[in-house]
């Protein structure tokens, strides 16, 4: 039985297996493409029903609420912030106190996110007020009004279930179980596209936000939060596959639980200023016919090497900087956390560097159905370009919060979030004044993408400055990855350019994508990258061994 109490064995060695680690970040790797594939399917289909239109901008802003509320209440740090104590407990043997923790954290955070989610409805005339800020025209400001009030509250149980599937993720990780969690968001996007198709063939794809019908609007918000339900689902039952049954508990007295609750406390600014800062961005995008659709699509793309590469290195991490930070071994935590710097840029710089290149053919091949206009196409090849410069800094934003957390310190991300708000704000309020389409996502874009550099920055150099001074660096992996990503750029380019007019957008960009992947891989191996061969010892582990 436990005792409701932290355990106090003294710390064991740590060992670092990153044999398994590069296992563990290959399956989780694999499921996230699935992952972020079909999450592109579900912006795609967004974009082609609804269309550069302010249905569409309604539908994608409100669809965002529940997770903005969810990162209100440390959404996106759950991980973070549970995953070092449940560690501690699985460590000495404690599976009930583990089961205890994480039932009695669920229970209060579900509790706190009905809270939420009643306040947003209640509050829904002032959301929908801000969202319509930059719309002039005040027949499109009341229709958005009349639908998003019902979406949002048809939207808003989704943040109850966000907080159940943070918490499974978190068991999950904590057992060393990665692969579950990276899979069950399929469910929840297939499920969306379905909605999405039903309401097309009902209702019809275009249909303007003035004669939108409460009826489609009670299809789209229904499906909806029935397939994050799909979601949540997967993932507890996963948690109770690993040994941790997931109830809610009313424990609330157990010593770690309280640990956790004050970091999460204390972090509550990170998350609001997140949140904050994100649905800023929305509120400007709205001004554009579409923007928020194009801007999102955009994103969409920025998500898919940061799930793969940053999040996933950064999951799979986390114990092993908690249980080096239980030990004390703050050198070799200090090692482990720049491998792991290396391992993120690693994927991310080929990737913006792609995404700077191809941004064009990539809006061309995502735009459908009423998204593929001139118009809708050149707002998505904006944001994604601005965007894009961004990307190297956010995934190293991801895995210094993680490592922040590790170390139980909770002020430096959010430090480093009022950084990236004091740098971002110029930029909004440029957007503002702003007349152009382009030239509204092209501000925010840049304006995003300038701030996490200047976030990720002051976190990174807050993390090393605590610990021991060493021989390693990731200068040299992103020197590595930079010299890769600079010889594929031109002819990806070219075969993209060359080959679109004969075999169209598509196929051209999977050929231009297969030729400049070959290149980035072949300098790396040339230049013997470390990086490259713990992913590849990680993909090889995961295949079947021959018999005998």
């Amino acid at each position: 039985m436990s005792t409701g109490r932290e355990p106090t064995k003294p710390a064991p060695a740590v060992v670092i297996d990153r044999s398994a680690a590069g296992k563990a970040s290959m399956a989780a790797a694999g499921w996230t493409i699935v992952s972020r594939v079909t999450g592109f399917a579900r912006a795609a289909t967004v974009a082609a029903v609804l269309g550069a239109t302010y249905l569409g901008n309604t539908y994608q802003a409100i669809n965002q609420l529940p997770n903005l509320a969810f990162g209100l209440l440390t959404g996106g740090l759950f991980g973070t912030l549970l995953v070092p104590s449940l560690v501690r407990h699985l460590d000495a043997g404690d599976r009930e106190g583990a089961a205890q923790l994480a039932g009695g954290f669920m229970a209060i955070v579900t509790l706190a996110a009905l809270a939420v989610g009643a306040v947003a409805v209640a509050g829904s005339r002032f959301i929908l007020d801000v969202l319509s800020i930059g719309v002039d025209n005040a027949a499109v400001a009341d229709a958005q009004l009349r639908a998003g009030s019902l979406l949002l509250v048809l939207a808003m149980p989704q943040v109850a279930l966000y907080v159940i599937a943070g918490t499974a993720t978190a068991v999950l990780h904590a057992h060393g179980r990665f692969a579950l969690a990276a899979a069950a968001p399929v469910l929840e996007n297939l499920g969306t596209i379905a909605t999405l198709a039903v309401w097309a063939a009902v209702f019809g794809a275009g249909t303007s936000l003035e004669d939108v019908s409460m009826s489609a609007i009670l299809v789209l918000g229904i499906g909806s939060t029935a397939s994050v339900a799909l979601h949540a689902s997967a993932v507890v039952w996963g948690a109770v596959r690993a040994g941790t049954p997931l109830r809610l508990r009313t424990g609330w007295r157990h010593a770690g639980l309280s640990h956790v609750l004050r970091l999460m406390l204390s972090s509550l600014r990170y998350s609001a200023l997140q949140a904050g800062l994100f649905w800023a961005l929305i509120v400007v995008a709205n001004s554009v016919p579409g923007g928020v659709v194009a801007f999102m699509l955009a994103y969409n793309f920025l998500s898919l090497p940061l799930a793969i590469g940053a999040t996933s290195v950064a999951n799979t991490v986390l114990p092993t900087l908690s249980r080096l930070n239980h030990a004390g071994a703050l050198r070799r935590f200090r090692d482990e956390f720049l491998h792991a710097l290396g391992l993120a840029a690693f994927l991310a710089i080929p990737a913006a560097v792609a995404y700077v290149v191809l941004a064009e053919p990539l809006a061309q091949a995502v735009a459908f159905g009423e998204m593929r206009t001139p118009d809708g196409t050149q707002l998505v090849a904006v944001a994604l370009t601005a965007l894009a410069l961004g990307l190297v800094a956010e995934a190293a934003t991801i895995v210094a919060t993680r490592a922040s957390f590790a170390l139980e310190d909770v002020r430096s991300p959010v430090r480093a979030m009022v950084v990236k708000g004091f740098v971002l704000a110029p930029g909004v309020i440029l957007a503002l004044g702003l007349s152009s389409g382009d030239l509204v996502l092209l501000s925010l874009g840049l304006a995003y993408s300038i701030s996490e550099i200047g976030g990720a920055w002051y976190l990174i150099r807050r993390i090393t400055r605590r610990m021991p001074h060493g021989q390693q660096t990731a200068l040299p992996s992103v020197l590595r990855a930079l010299a890769g990503s600079v010889a594929m750029a031109g002819p990806a380019y070219l075969i993209a350019v060359a080959l679109q007019p004969w075999i169209g957008d598509v196929a051209s960009l999977i050929a231009a994508s297969g030729v400049g992947a070959a290149i980035f891989f072949f300098v790396e191996r040339l230049l013997r990258s470390p990086e490259l061969a713990f992913f590849m010892d990680g993909l090889r582990a995961l295949l079947p061994r021959e018999a005998g």
